[in-house]
């Protein structure tokens, strides 16, 4: 009898414009050959409908997250960070229910902030949960709110909220899944008595057909623009390694959630920026260098397997390649200097290295092929099976 799981997802995945949302797009589709019987469940915005696009062969279930009253708004808005502000009684009886009518062996809440949903102290299934990033060292690092009064204050509070319920779910669930083996070993340290493995993020490796790009002088950053560390990254790219670039070097960035000053800064540095982008096909076609300047965060990116996958290479801070096995010979290449940053790209934007281009790149492919999603599915199925 195949192997029941109920996952759980904080918004629907299409269309794919940041880490989380690729990965739920892609991961949850591989286990359909592996014997594994999945439902999930997604939540969506209360003034939304259940999308129509489909993005796996399993049953998928919405439910609207909760509309509170203005106060009760507010009072949560101060009180917890984004990790723990999500709420919907209708997920949560729809979990209850499922738990006792389709019996999962698992339920696996895929981000912290869905850890609230999983069942506590039940003995009819397992729990599991992926944490994307440690979030409690994050939320130091990045703050959580942009307010004129008492910001300090209350980053520090939600800091402090968010570190027990960060405590709370990885140690209440059967196992933790930590996107790198760095970010098991640090939570491990943090909360010793857990069950924690580590997973990784992954790319559609098999199925991407990588091209020579068509701009051998092209790099291009991919990002949600929302998220600090992201954000942070490319300013710090445009004003302390862009100048040093050779001006034949075109840069594009495309990702969402860009504030329209933002936009217009671009524009301003004749940066080409994509807004939301259905597909990065093109742009991973078009370009041949990807840059992944990230200065905090931890976690594993997506784009990095990606570009690879593409046979592209990979300009990447150290902190923005944590925790992936991956060398400079087989393509990603670590700066964590602005002026070294610009000058790998320079190096390598360079026609007169085309063929040393073409051999690190066709490296790159190879080692991408140990992240594509079967290879993390079969991780995952593997460690389910032992619980």
């Amino acid at each position: 009898m195949a192997q029941k799981v109920l996952v759980l997802i904080s918004e629907p995945p299409l269309p794919a414009t940041s880490g989380p949302k690729v990965r739920n797009a892609a991961l949850w589709q591989e286990f359909k050959d592996l014997n594994l019987d999945i439902k999930i469940f997604s939540i969506i915005q209360a003034n939304s409908e259940p999308p129509t696009r489909v993005f796996t062969d399993y049953e998928v279930q919405y439910f609207k997250k909760d509309n509170h009253p203005l106060l009760i708004r507010l009072w949560r808005y101060l009180n917890f960070s984004h990790h723990q502000y999500l709420s919907s009684k209708t997920m949560t009886k729809a979990v209850e229910d499922c738990l006792n009518d389709w019996k999962p062996d698992i339920i696996h809440a895929e981000e912290l902030k869905m850890a609230s949903f999983l069942p506590s102290n039940t003995k009819q299934c397992k729990t599991t949960l992926t944490v994307h990033n440690v979030e409690s060292e994050l939320i130091k690092q990045t703050g959580t709110l942009t307010v004129p009064f008492f910001q300090s204050l209350i980053n520090i509070w939600h800091a402090i909220r968010l570190k027990s319920y960060e405590r709370k779910s990885i140690q209440n669930s059967n196992l933790t899944f930590a996107y790198s083996k760095i970010d098991e070993a640090r939570l491990k340290k943090l909360y010793p008595q857990a069950n924690i493995t580590d997973t990784s993020n992954g790319a559609k490796v098999k199925k991407i057909e990588p091209t020579k790009p068509k701009n051998s002088k092209g790099v291009l950053f991919v990002g949600s623009l929302h998220y600090v560390p992201n954000f942070e990254g490319i300013m710090w790219f445009i004003e302390k390694s862009l100048p040093h670039i050779s001006k034949d070097i075109s840069l594009s960035v495309a990702g969402a959630g860009a504030p329209e000053k933002i936009k217009t800064f671009l524009r301003e540095k004749n940066i080409t920026f994509y807004d939301t982008p259905e597909s990065l096909e093109d742009l991973y076609h078009e370009n041949a260098i990807a840059i992944v300047p990230v200065l905090k965060g931890s976690g594993t990116r997506t784009k990095i397997f990606e570009a690879l996958a593409y046979q592209r290479l990979v300009v990447s801070t150290s902190l923005g390649a944590e925790g992936i096995p991956i060398s400079q010979e087989d393509g990603l290449i670590l700066c964590d200097d602005p002026v070294s940053f610009a000058q790998q790209i320079n190096y390598w934007c360079d026609p007169f290295k085309e063929k040393e281009y073409d051999h690190i790149s066709t490296n790159a492919r190879k080692a991408a092929l140990e992240f594509d999603w079967s290879e993390v599915a079969n991780k995952l199925l593997t460690e389910w099976r032992s619980l």
